[in-house]
């Protein structure tokens, strides 16, 4: 299959694939992702004894999932991406990258928090415009504005009227 279909998620395998696992919920909290955790349960009981990932980083972005996989590649798990195979003999390899996800996520988190401030402090809503409204893509990131969408404003606008009566 072509790679976007093959690697979109993580992969559970021995010999041939045991599961499939996609989520969004977000990697920056322990303990946050059900599907995480019950893959982990699974390679803890030796149901598989690779994984099959598209980026790393999309594995654990905190300190304790990143523990709990380095731990289990300790173990003898193999972790496969298409850049690399991760095996025992590249602890260090991923004690860096999972930490270099962990930065990323705090960074990412203050930077955002701080933009937000911003644009309130600017006396901008810092949210996606509302139906009804648009934003304005063509402005550069933190100068966008909301504005009057002339073409679905008038619409809303009558639905709240009628909703109103």
């Amino acid at each position: 299959p072509p790679r976007s279909t093959l690697f979109p998620y993580t992969t559970l395998f021995r010999s041939t694939i045991v599961d499939s696992y996609q989520e969004s919920r977000s990697a920056k909290i322990p303990e946050y992702r059900p599907q995480f955790n019950e893959m982990i349960k699974r390679l803890e009981s030796g149901e598989a004894d690779a994984i099959l990932c598209w980026r790393l980083h999309r594995l654990a972005r905190n300190p304790v999932d990143g523990g709990k996989l380095i731990w289990l590649v300790q173990k003898g798990l193999k972790i496969y991406t298409p850049r690399r195979t991760y095996t025992v003999e590249d602890i260090a390899a991923l004690y860096d990258e999972f930490s270099r996800a962990h930065i990323f996520i705090n960074d990412l988190r203050r930077d955002t928090m701080e933009g937000t401030k911003t644009k309130l402090l600017q006396g901008k809503a810092p949210l996606h415009a509302p139906p009804g409204y648009r934003n304005t893509p063509e402005k550069p990131q933190g100068a966008r504005e909301i504005l009057v969408d002339e073409q679905r404003f008038p619409i809303v606008r009558k639905m709240w009227d009628l909703l109103l009566t």
